[in-house]
């Protein structure tokens, strides 16, 4: 949910009419539960407190989604940035989940600045830090960390999910959503991919990169 207003009482309401509807929407059909995407960041900072107060006494509870391969976060980034300003590719943009649905994608790779990369990866983290932080003080019983790799691909983890909302126990078929359009390798996605590794070495990115490209030469 994005609301320009700087006032509170006008954020705070527009906030509450959000809610109230989409409560409002479960409830007609018999959803268990029932959520919507809040960017933390996108809050006003001067509104920051309150909102994280008003939801608090609203007792909601928090799933913090985390992309833990920056380097994959970042590529798919520069590519939708990119796509966006191309009118003659849109078929094949990047976050376009309609077009996603059942067919496999890969893509064309793109071309990385390392230095930006590097710095996206470092301002990124301490982002992660300061969501799982504001999450932790909204909802201090009710919040839960989850890495967006974890949820797409181990199942483990989505049924841990799908319990901690006290929903059945299985994937439903609508949540195809939350895959990755892309599915290319590392390899695949990044162009002078060995070079952007090697400045990376050490990170998440890198280990989870090795370990894709690894099991898909496997």
């Amino acid at each position: 949910m994005q609301h320009e207003s700087s006032d509170w009482a006008e954020y705070r309401d527009a906030l509450a009419r959000h809610l109230d509807a989409m409560h409002e929407k479960a409830l007609g059909q018999g959803a268990i539960a029932y959520g919507f995407k809040l960017m933390w960041n996108q809050i006003p900072i001067h509104l920051r407190p309150l909102t994280c107060q008003w939801l608090r006494e609203r007792q909601v509870g928090v799933i913090c989604l985390e992309r833990g391969v920056k380097l994959l976060q970042y590529a798919s980034m520069v590519a939708s940035s990119r796509c966006a300003k191309d009118n003659t590719q849109q078929e094949h943009c990047y976050h376009r989940h309609e077009a996603r649905l059942n067919q496999s994608s890969v893509f064309e790779p793109i071309e990385l600045d390392v230095s930006r990369l590097l710095r996206f990866m470092t301002t990124s983290r301490a982002d992660d830090m300061d969501m799982l932080c504001w999450a932790q003080s909204t909802a201090p019983y009710n919040h839960h960390h989850v890495l967006y790799e974890d949820f797409v691909e181990n199942t483990v983890s989505q049924k841990k999910l799908l319990t901690i909302l006290g929903l059945p126990n299985e994937m439903k078929e609508s949540a195809v959503q939350y895959y990755p359009l892309n599915e290319g390798t590392c390899a695949q996605r990044i162009k002078s991919y060995p070079l952007v590794l090697d400045r990376i070495q050490g990170t998440p990115s890198a280990c989870y990169c090795e370990r894709i490209e690894a099991t898909h030469l496997g």
